[in-house]
């Protein structure tokens, strides 16, 4: 039985589940404090910058917008919203608990196919075969 791409599919899930872009409730103190690699700005105008090395600048948002490699100044007055990459605990847990399905279901798999799990066992020398069952 071939895991490799159970396994990998495994990991690949792990690595983007535990994080999701969401909005940022307070800016002005998310930004210095989280430091995110990229931000979503959306103007009032309806236009979205994706901002990198963000930084606040008293009322403004300051970062390099990545599409034009230009830096600008969005006011946070005139920003309708700001996104970021952060931690989500509901998409976490439902990844441990797809982990944990996931590892039962392969452990069976590997018990199923090798038929190396005994479920009983006499530890007394001589006693009756320790993988059969009374």
């Amino acid at each position: 039985m071939n895991l490799a791409p159970m396994l990998v599919a495994t990991f690949a899930a792990a690595a983007t589940a535990c994080h999701t872009i969401q909005p940022v409730r307070r800016p002005a103190e998310f930004i210095p404090a989280q430091r995110p690699p990229m931000l979503w700005v959306t103007h009032e105008s309806g236009e979205v910058m994706v901002l990198t090395n963000a930084r606040v600048d008293g009322e403004h948002v300051v970062g390099t917008w990545a599409g034009l490699q230009e830096e600008v100044r969005v006011p946070l007055s005139q920003a309708r919203l700001v996104e970021a990459r952060q931690f989500n605990a509901k998409k976490t847990a439902i990844l441990g608990g797809v982990l944990g399905v996931t590892g039962a279901t392969v452990a069976y798999l590997v018990i199923k196919a090798t038929g190396k799990a005994t479920p009983c066992y006499n530890p007394e020398p001589g006693g009756p075969n320790p993988h059969q069952c009374n």
